[in-house]
């Protein structure tokens, strides 16, 4: 509570969101002939954003940090549709989500943000609407509303193209940092893909949707190997080749990539493969922080961090 002077109201919402380790797919859709871009994120636990609202007696909306300007706009937009017209908040965010390396920490945050304002004013609202009102306040925005769910979902939209299954299948995840500056999302531009390149999207997501109906791990991690691949060839990382030489000579299922960050991941079959502590060692030789290891469709196990 240090640097505030107002008086807040004992009522309080919380929210909660995961981030992502980047994605298993983006690409376009062409739509009336015109490309629509799209993501499958990869949803990563151990990225978290908590938001605490609370109703104040100042005349100006607050957020702490300062700088989270982002969540700040994402809880007026909340507060205004969901009836809202008197008064104002305080909103504080704490979150565990690495910035600016491709991880969605600034949709983690809206949408924490968004679910407090509901929490707070005792009302419901969509997966839809959290969806919308997070581009709203960014412009752009991850899938992370939909949790461990798998979609495409049109991020300049706030839409979602389409459900891919009910859960993925069990693999391990190590996401990385190979480093450089922060990538500001938004101002990046969008690839212009070829022909064949937006024919391959498609191809890639009927193969990630079947892939995740057979609870086939390895057909996953290829597409995500082949989608990171085509993002290298528009905005390369200094050190991809080095990290994906890495991985294919621990055995890892594949590898991918934060579309616009220096996150790269790396797929294993499960906790405990031999791989991963062959992978890991290979990293710590060449100095690379380790952002996240955990296992993705299943329950948190001991050791995920």
């Amino acid at each position: 509570m240090s640097g505030y002077s107002g008086r807040v109201n004992a009522r309080y919402g919380k929210g909660f969101s995961i981030g992502h380790a980047g994605e298993l797919l983006q690409g376009v859709t062409c739509q009336e002939s015109r490309p629509e871009p799209f993501l499958v994120t990869l949803p990563a636990p151990p990225f978290v954003s908590h938001a605490t609202i609370w109703k104040t007696d100042e005349g100006d909306d607050q957020v702490e940090p300062s700088w989270k300007t982002k969540a700040l706009q994402a809880a007026r937009t909340a507060w205004e549709h969901l009836g809202s017209r008197s008064g104002s908040f305080r909103l504080v965010i704490d979150s565990r989500t690495p910035v600016g390396r491709g991880c969605g920490s600034s949709t983690t945050d809206c949408v924490a943000a968004i679910r407090a304002v509901a929490s707070l004013l005792g009302r419901n609202c969509s997966i839809n609407e959290v969806a919308r009102w997070s581009v709203e306040s960014e412009w752009a925005a991850d899938s992370t509303m939909f949790n461990l769910r798998p979609v495409a979902f049109h991020q300049r939209q706030g839409r979602l193209l389409r459900p891919l299954g009910l859960a993925y299948p069990s693999m391990r995840v190590i996401a990385i940092d190979l480093g450089g500056p922060p990538v500001d999302t938004v101002a990046r531009r969008l690839p212009a893909y070829s022909v064949l390149e937006v024919e391959a999207f498609q191809c890639l997501l009927d193969i990630l949707e079947n892939s995740i109906e057979r609870s086939d791990a390895a057909g996953v991690a290829q597409v995500a190997t082949e989608s990171a691949a085509i993002q290298q060839t528009y905005y390369p990382h200094p050190r991809w080749k080095e990290f994906v030489t890495l991985a294919q000579r621990a055995g890892a299922l594949g590898v991918g990539c934060a579309h616009s960050g220096s996150l790269a991941v790396a797929f294993l079959k499960h906790r405990g493969d031999s791989s991963e502590e062959r992978i890991l060692e290979d990293l710590h030789e060449l100095d690379v922080p380790i952002l996240a290891r955990y296992t993705l469709g299943a329950g948190p196990k001991e050791g995920d961090s």
